[in-house]
């Protein structure tokens, strides 16, 4: 498919297109071009060299001066030829954005810098300095940084408190969606149903306004978990059931659905499920939460059966999967846990030393990764009720 083209050149009647990883300009006939553009030209100031990656994989880099951004459009400058020439991005296209690093302020640098060595505390503190930085990009940013540090401190008033600051000052912000999720984060670890509530009402309700399908999706299957948290298994079910094939949230609604049939005890639908979704990732590159989540569901229903060794080979398949260098996550706690179990069981009926090790060397590894995991306490009984 051609590129579109971005309007119209001053000083002739070519066009610029993207292409490729950069940007080419299709000239009309040579001809002499005004002395004034070429004296603009030179008294351009440099363009920083802000990157959007961009969701869709195919589709290559932008690289410019991020001047505006919210969560309709991001605003971008590029160089061409000494000219800027400013792009307009929607939103919603867009997967990642990396600021200059020449153009970040010292106190930005300072807060990554705590961020990356774990000082949540004394990063929030950099980052709310970073707030006054005249680049837009920057200052949103930070300002998104310090809601993210309080959340991973464990300071959640004060996440709160900025994400509320946050959304006062910039209505708009291109990190909206992002705001109402850690906002329900917030609720949910406090047990806080009411507020849990509150943010999807308000979620879902900006998405419809603004007609973004994508949120209101989202909304969808944060009031599941809500449904979850309140012990409504079935209403949750239904929900994720019903999103469990959606392109953008059909990861979450098929490790809900997993979930909830797990906590409902239909051990068969579980393994039936399961397995589908074990079959549909064969061979190829899908999600591998899902795939982790999968094998979980297999396990507990042949664990419940009174197989823990075939229990044990699913669970493993999860365990394996971080050691290749994926991320931890609530499916891989699961699998560390529950591989755990298995082997308290399995030594229990064979009366076999080495899988009571096993069991050990599983709950501190479960320990060391998960250290609040609530799984903690449910492996470690199983390990002290091995005979």
């Amino acid at each position: 498919m051609n590129p579109p083209a971005l309007g119209p050149f001053a000083g002739g009647k070519g066009r610029l297109l993207l292409e490729g990883a950069g940007v080419r300009l299709i000239m009309a006939p040579m001809r002499p071009l005004p002395i004034l553009l070429f004296a603009l030209s030179a008294a351009a100031p440099a363009v920083a060299q802000d990157t959007i990656r961009f969701r869709d994989p195919g589709r290559p880099r932008m690289t410019g001066e991020i001047t505006a951004m919210n969560f309709r459009v991001v605003e971008i400058e590029i160089d061409v030829g000494g000219l800027r020439v400013p792009q307009k991005v929607n939103s919603r296209e867009i997967l990642e954005i990396e600021i200059d690093p020449g153009r970040k302020s010292h106190d930005f640098y300072s807060g990554e810098e705590a961020m990356n060595r774990g000082d949540y505390a004394k990063a929030a503190e950099r980052f709310g300095l970073a707030r006054k930085d005249p680049r837009e990009v920057v200052k949103q940013t930070a300002a998104m940084n310090v809601v993210r540090c309080h959340f991973l401190s464990g300071d959640l008033p004060a996440a709160l408190n900025a994400i509320k600051a946050f959304r006062q000052e910039k209505p708009e912000t291109y990190y909206l969606r992002e705001t109402y999720e850690y906002e329900y984060r917030c609720y949910l670890q406090q047990g806080d149903a009411a507020g849990m509530a509150r943010t999807v009402d308000e979620f879902e309700k900006k998405g419809r306004s603004e007609k973004l399908d994508e949120w209101t999706k989202s909304a969808e299957i944060l009031r599941a978990r809500l449904h979850e948290f309140q012990g409504k298994w079935a209403e949750a079910l239904g929900i994720f059931s019903r999103h469990a094939r959606d392109p953008e949230v059909g990861e979450e609604a098929a490790l809900g659905e997993l979930r909830c049939l797990t906590r409902m005890k239909n051990w068969s639908p579980l393994k039936a499920k399961a397995e589908a979704l074990i079959v549909a990732h064969k061979g190829k590159k899908g999600s591998e939460r899902v795939l982790m989540g999968a094998y979980n569901a297999r396990g507990e229903s042949l664990l419940q059966a009174g197989n823990p060794k075939e229990a044990l080979f699913d669970f493993m398949q999860g365990v394996a999967v971080l050691s290749q260098g994926s991320e931890t996550s609530g499916e891989h706690e699961r699998a560390l846990a529950l591989a755990g179990i298995a082997c308290a069981q399995i030594a229990t009926h064979q009366k076999n030393p080495v899988y009571k090790e096993r069991a050990r060397e599983l709950l501190a590894d479960l320990e060391r990764l998960y250290p609040n995991s609530p799984l903690r306490e449910e492996l470690d009984k199983a390990i002290r009720e091995i005979k």
